[in-house]
């Protein structure tokens, strides 16, 4: 897709979509804003790892520490 030329309707359904539409250097800052453990290289790792981070308790304890 073309950000200068004809834009096409992207539908994104999931997290995991979306994820997998970033590059390796795109999900690895993301992975340590969410203070990712890690040592995660791949993108199948990243993007599991990033998943699990925005998911369930932690998505609440990290939404929480914004307003702190």
């Amino acid at each position: 897709m073309s950000w200068y030329g004809k834009k096409e309707n992207l539908t994104i359904a999931t997290v995991s979509e979306a994820l997998n539409q970033l590059t390796v250097p795109q999900l690895k800052p993301l992975a340590s804003l969410l203070w990712a453990p890690g040592g995660a290289t791949r993108k199948p790792e990243l993007v599991a790892l990033v998943e699990r981070q925005m998911g369930g308790a932690r998505l609440k304890e990290l939404w929480e520490s914004l307003v702190d």
